[in-house]
């Protein structure tokens, strides 16, 4: 009875080390040395390994730590072979997180693989967050994953001491020309350096969406497609004579409205071509449930005919008037056996989305819900497949 006496003083004084050891873990604010990677193992041991994203609306959004679940080195894609991509890119833009860095651990433990793109939002202007994103390039840049940044043309929040401006109610109409009469060159100029100095390959997606009729002020209701193509190789031309060579030029149009083939540049201007494909089902009164096929199989041939690699760079569906589960596994079935030249493909994360509807929108995909699991299982068989990049 003695044996037995002692060998359960010792399980009952292990059990409370490791839990004491287990609380002091949990306390700290860093975690990141071996104290926390033992627990780990012993938190493992004793609840299973599950993974879990933190909810988006809880005050605690920011200390994400489930950050193991796909391993995250650095893309070995050269800037060459990111013009013409062997594999698929998978890639995200949008979050709840104030850090590129917990956001993209999110997304890589939801989804199950490595987020190769990381997309943000920029528009020009005299302002300091309207300057070249230096600091959330290099944070991506740093977790191995490749930036692609949205750069919208906004004319409105320019110094008015910059010469040869419209007046600022004016600047908006047909900017596209102020732009190609060299207007705002110090600024693409500054902005074009400070890429140059990021020692890694950027996708820059400029102007996007030039034949959407309704949106932006670089669109066909302000500008005539030749300003637009006149207005690209401007920014262009100046990259190049700067001797920027990192960059990645992406030409994005809408696939709802025709005649953006009058909107290309040209081979020499252009290395990706770009769409969304957004589904909104019934959530607005204009939309209906659309899957996949529907939206981009009409388009595809068209696409592919400008001979370039294609990303989709804003991928996702809603909720309302379908089957999402449904949605998302006929699209990502679709896409390595019936869409080839299809190389990148991006989920739009924004949990808060008005862009084109009179209510907010939640794209965010909940890591317990069906089509979250049935992506995951799809993107595995992707790897498995060999689609991805490792």
């Amino acid at each position: 009875m003695k044996k037995y006496k002692r060998t359960f003083i010792v399980v009952v004084a292990f059990t409370c080390a490791t839990l004491v050891f287990y609380a002091i873990n949990l306390a700290s604010k860093k975690g990141q040395g071996p104290l926390s990677a033992t627990m780990q193992e012993i938190e493992s041991a004793i609840i299973g390994d599950s993974t879990q994203s933190v909810n988006p609306t809880d005050s605690n959004q920011d200390s994400l730590s489930d950050f193991d679940t796909v391993k995250r080195v650095a893309i070995s894609v050269s800037r060459n072979q990111l013009k013409n991509p062997q594999k698929i890119l998978m890639g995200y833009s949008g979050s709840t997180y104030s850090s590129i860095t917990k956001a993209t651990h999110d997304m890589d433990s939801k989804l199950g693989v490595r987020m190769d793109l990381i997309q943000i939002y920029k528009a020009w202007g005299s302002k300091q967050s309207e300057q070249f994103p230096t600091d959330e390039v290099k944070e991506i840049v740093a977790l191995g994953s490749i930036p692609l940044i949205t750069w919208e043309p906004w004319l409105s929040d320019f110094s008015a001491k910059i010469p040869n401006q419209a007046s600022p109610e004016m600047r908006e109409v047909n900017p596209l020309k102020a732009i190609y009469n060299g207007v705002y060159d110090d600024y693409i100029k500054q902005w074009a350096l400070d890429a140059k100095r990021i020692n890694a390959p950027i996708y820059l997606r400029f102007a996007h969406e030039m034949n959407d009729p309704y949106r932006y002020p670089w669109g066909p209701h302000n500008n005539d497609p030749g300003d637009f193509n006149k207005a690209w190789i401007h920014v262009h031309q100046i990259f190049k004579e700067l001797k920027v060579q990192n960059i990645l030029w992406v030409w994005s149009i809408h696939s709802a409205y025709a005649g953006y083939q009058e909107y290309y540049p040209g081979d020499a201007y252009v290395d990706i071509v770009a769409t969304g494909i957004l589904n909104f089902g019934s959530s607005v009164y204009w939309s209906k449930w659309w899957s996949f096929n529907e939206l981009f199989a009409p388009h595809y041939n068209e696409f592919s005919s400008f001979g370039k690699p294609i990303i989709i760079v804003e991928f996702g569906s809603l909720k309302v008037g379908g089957n999402r589960e449904k949605w998302y596994a006929q699209a990502l079935n679709s896409i390595p056996q019936t869409f080839k030249n299809v190389k990148g493909v991006v989920f739009f994360n924004f949990p808060a989305d008005k862009t084109l509807t009179d209510k907010s929108v939640s794209w965010i995909l909940d890591p317990d819900k069906k089509e979250t699991k049935a992506i995951q299982r799809i993107l595995k068989n992707w790897k498995d497949s060999n689609f991805l990049y490792p």
